[in-house]
């Protein structure tokens, strides 16, 4: 009879232990999943976070994350769409692709945290490339100025 009782209560031990774990794991899992990138930190012109948006439904392409008003006029625009590759595959690195007007060929530069590079009359500077637990929450902060 004593043994019983002493294997039921290394029985209940074991049991609350597992369940502690298995709690803790979904805790840190959700806390993960919700990790998002931190504001930026101070709003500036030309300064933009671009986050990926879910095409709206099957067959329908999806819309630009982005559009940027070029001045002077401010009518001229470039649309930018971001998509990060899945996996680890290339670490640190998304794809940005750029369209002149609504009506123009897409180009698509693969860019970093640092990257620089030129798009119908905007220089465009990588500050940021955001990978996160949960895809949804993936941006890219970029900094545009008007190209010389």
């Amino acid at each position: 009879m004593m043994l019983t009782r002493k294997r039921l209560l290394w029985a209940t031990a074991v049991l609350v232990v597992v369940v502690i774990a298995v709690v803790t794991g979904f805790v840190w899992h959700a806390r993960q999943q919700a990790k998002t990138p931190p504001p930026l930190e101070q709003p500036t012109a030309g300064v933009y976070r671009i986050t990926q948006h879910p095409p709206p439904g099957p067959g329908i392409p999806r819309p630009p994350d982005l559009i940027v008003h070029l001045p002077p006029d401010g009518r001229r625009i470039v649309a930018m769409t971001m998509s990060i590759p899945d996996g680890d595959s290339m670490p640190g690195q998304a794809w940005l692709s750029v369209q002149p007007s609504l009506i123009t060929a897409v180009h698509t530069y693969t860019v970093r945290t640092g990257s620089r590079f030129t798009a119908d009359g905007l220089d465009v500077t990588v500050l940021h490339v955001w990978r996160e637990p949960d895809p949804a929450h993936d941006a890219v902060d970029i900094a545009t100025v008007p190209a010389r």
